[in-house]
Formats: structure tokens, C-alpha cells, sequence
């Protein structure tokens, strides 16, 4: 079998080379110059799994160049288990790349999570915890069969059970990192594959391992008239169908349990958003009874946290748009991160820079767009060619989540005809 050898080892570095190059390329993205402590992996385990992965690279470079210098670790396969071991490898670069997209700014080489990670649930990982080492081991079964050496599988196969070992401690830490919420993500998830529960966590397998296209890549626009509180769900606020002003929708005001100075957020319950387009019809203006400082506080969040602690959120002050104060004015429009950027520190850290003019009426329909890609956000008003603010480090990175609509202290708000696409 060793005539299929040139053509195969050209076509295995066809497959090593994009993969190397989507890993190389998202590596260099998600750095921010943290630096990590490694040793929280383990010494040993941490050298053992470096040196092993070094060594699996020094036998499949000596393959690469010369596989008649290793004559007595050949397996002897029939030509179309090779060459269905390279078909198998086609589609690790694209698999990679969806594991990778997916997790952003949260790669990291070691178990020990950067300060500024969030919880990823959205693309692979809406099945599975750890789909880069499902994609890994795919990797090293091509290698394998296209090899035909039982050395390089060995090795490459010892480093993939010392990442297996390994999970024990990144779980751990992610645990610690994120309570409850990732306790409840391990439930409704597989470690390495997906769960099979039923017929639909086997569907779920189904595309994750045999799909050659992202289903995000596949998503549809997503419409909602807001004529009812269907597919809604309220967080700390009351919320009602009513027209208002010539149009359906729905009427939100503070309320609902909770604590006060909790985030009030109409979450669209299945809307999970990374990248896209956000479009609504809203109106806010100060409610009865509100204080002197309320402004009408309107707008949209999206990336929203499974229990709604963390979002990003670009919102309205309508009462600023006309006032007769200056400053005010510039203030019409807010890009905030919650809960660690509130408006107080990025006004203080950086004056203006989140913060925005637009001509605004309180209690009229204004017409909002929010286009989000990776870590930049744009916000559009009144239907305008060019955004009102740019926002080019969210605060969040490349995370994921729901969409909400947002309301803020004392506000009365109308929103409708809600549009999401990818």
C-alpha cells in the first residue's frame, strides 16, 4: 500500500495546514495579554501533556518527510480506509473554525479561565461542554488512518486522554468560576459528545458530528410583532399587549419580585444571538410617580447571561434629546455592559465615548437597529444610513446569549415588531 503514500501525505498537509492556520488565527484574536497561571493544571500533568504533544509532532514530521524510515510501526490497511480517514479530515478545519468562533475571547491553552470569560452556550456548545477535543480526536483518527502507523496514533491518541484527564480540573475551575449556572449547563450537556436523551438530543449528535455546515450559519431571521407576551420572558418588570399610538404591541413598567436595582429585561425566550442584526420599534418616557432623575431609559440588550446577570445593552434617555442642556443632550444615547461597566465608571474612564447625540421625543416611536459583529456594535436610529454610536470594544468580548428588551428606573416603555437576524 505504500504506492498511495505521496498522494497522501500531499493531502494530509492539506488538511494540517488550514487547521493550523484556524487555530493560529483564533489564538492570536482571543489574546489580551492575561496572564494565566498554568500551574493551576498540575505540574506533571501539564509537562507530561506538553512533552507528549511534542514528541506526537517529531513522529508525524518524520512520517511527513520519509515514511519508509518507519517500517516496522506500519499498520497494513486496505487503500479505503486510508483514503476515508482523509475524507474524515476534510472537515476538521471547519469544524475547528465553529468550536472556535463559538468560544471567542475565552480561549485559552491552559484550565484556568481569563478574568473577563463568560459562560459560552451557543453554537457546538449548546450540546457540548468541550467540542474541541470531540473535534481533536476526530482529527487523530484521520491522521491514523492516512498514516497507516500505529505509532503516530499512539501518540496522538495519549495526548488526547491526557486533555480528557485534564477536563476534570478546567470543569472544576469553571464551576468555581461560574456557580450554579454551569452546574445546570452540565445537566443539559455532554462532556465530549452529545447527551443521547431521546430522539432529539440523537438529532442533536446528528448535526454536530456529521453536519460540514454550522447550523448558526443556516439560521433564519427571526420576526416577533410584540402584539403578545408569547415567547416572552419577565424579568423584574409587568408587561401587557396594548396599541399605543397607532401600533400593536407591548406596554413594559417596573415590577415583578426581585430586589430593587435588579436589571428589568423582556428576554425573547430562544433567541440565542453572537452576531447579527437587532431591530424594534420603542418609546419610553418617565412613568407616573417617577423621580427627577428618570429619563425614559429604553433600549435593547443582547448577549444576555442564561440568569440574565450579565449582558451587554445599548439603550435611550428620550427626555435628553431635546433639553435645553447641552451636555444633556449628548447624552441621548448609552452603550453599558452590565454588571461591570455600568454608565458612572465608563463616563468617568473614557468621557463621551460611550455616549451619544440623537434628536429624540419622549413617548414617540423611534425606529432602533443594532448591528453587532464580534466585538464591535453599531446603533442606528430614525432609520439613518450612518450609526449614531460605535462601539468597537464590547466589554464582553465575543460572548453569547439571548436578546431582551431593556427598560431602566421609573420608565414607561412600548415596544413592537421586534426582527433578529443572524
Amino acid at each position: 500500500m505504500m504506492e498511495h503514500d505521496p498522494a497522501l501525505r500531499i493531502l494530509l498537509l492539506l488538511i494540517l495546514t488550514p487547521t493550523l492556520a484556524v487555530a493560529l488565527y483564533h489564538r492570536i484574536r482571543a489574546g489580551t495579554g492575561e496572564k494565566l497561571d498554568r500551574r493551576q493544571e498540575g505540574i506533571l500533568l501539564g509537562a507530561t501533556l506538553r512533552l507528549t504533544g511534542l514528541a506526537a509532532w517529531v513522529v508525524m514530521i518524520t512520517w511527513m518527510v520519509n515514511p519508509a524510515s518507519m517500517p516496522w510501526s506500519r499498520l497494513d490497511l486496505p487503500a479505503w480506509a486510508r483514503w476515508s480517514g482523509a475524507a474524515l479530515g476534510v472537515v476538521c478545519p471547519l469544524l475547528l473554525w465553529w468550536v472556535l468562533r463559538a468560544l471567542g475571547k475565552n480561549l485559552t491553552d491552559t484550565v484556568v479561565p481569563r478574568t473577563t470569560a463568560s459562560l459560552v452556550t451557543g453554537g457546538p456548545y449548546r450540546w457540548v461542554r468541550h467540542p474541541f477535543y470531540g473535534v481533536f480526536l476526530v482529527l487523530t483518527i484521520s491522521v491514523s488512518l492516512v498514516a497507516a502507523n500505529w505509532l503516530l496514533g499512539a501518540a496522538w491518541l495519549l495526548v488526547y486522554l491526557l486533555l480528557v484527564i485534564r477536563t476534570r480540573k478546567e470543569e472544576a475551575k469553571l464551576v468555581e468560576r461560574f456557580g450554579d449556572e454551569y452546574r445546570e449547563y452540565m445537566k443539559r450537556t455532554g462532556r465530549f459528545f452529545p447527551a443521547l436523551r431521546g430522539r432529539r438530543a440523537a438529532a442533536a449528535a446528528a448535526v454536530v458530528l456529521g453536519t460540514l455546515v454550522p447550523l448558526e450559519c443556516r439560521a433564519q431571521s427571526r420576526s416577533l410583532p410584540l402584539d403578545s407576551l408569547d415567547g416572552l420572558r419577565l424579568r423584574h418588570v409587568n408587561a401587557e399587549p396594548m396599541a399605543y399610538k397607532g401600533r400593536k404591541g407591548i406596554r413594559v413598567t417596573e415590577g415583578g419580585a426581585g430586589p430593587s436595582g435588579e436589571e428589568k429585561l423582556v428576554i425573547v425566550a430562544g433567541a440565542e444571538f453572537h452576531n447579527g442584526v437587532i431591530e424594534v420599534d420603542l418609546a419610553g418616557q418617565p412613568g407616573a410617580g417617577a423621580g427627577g432623575q428618570a429619563r425614559g431609559f429604553v433600549g435593547v440588550a443582547f448577549r444576555v447571561a442564561p440568569d440574565a446577570s450579565r449582558f451587554e445593552c445599548i439603550y435611550l434617555r428620550p427626555t435628553n434629546g431635546r433639553a435645553d442642556d447641552q451636555v444633556r443632550r449628548n447624552h441621548s444615547v448609552q452603550y453599558v455592559s452590565v454588571p461591570d461597566f455600568p454608565w458612572p465608571r465608563l463616563r468617568k474612564e473614557e468621557p463621551e465615548k460611550y455616549e451619544a447625540y440623537v434628536d429624540l421625543l419622549p413617548g414617540e416611536w423611534t425606529k432602533v437597529k443594532v448591528e453587532v459583529e464580534g466585538v464591535k456594535a453599531r446603533l442606528y436610529v430614525h432609520g439613518a444610513d450612518q450609526p449614531t454610536l460605535v462601539v468597537n470594544d464590547l466589554k464582553k468580548g465575543e460572548s453569547r446569549g439571548a436578546v431582551a428588551l431593556w427598560i431602566g428606573p421609573g420608565t414607561e416603555a412600548h415596544f413592537a415588531n421586534l426582527r433578529i437576524s443572524p
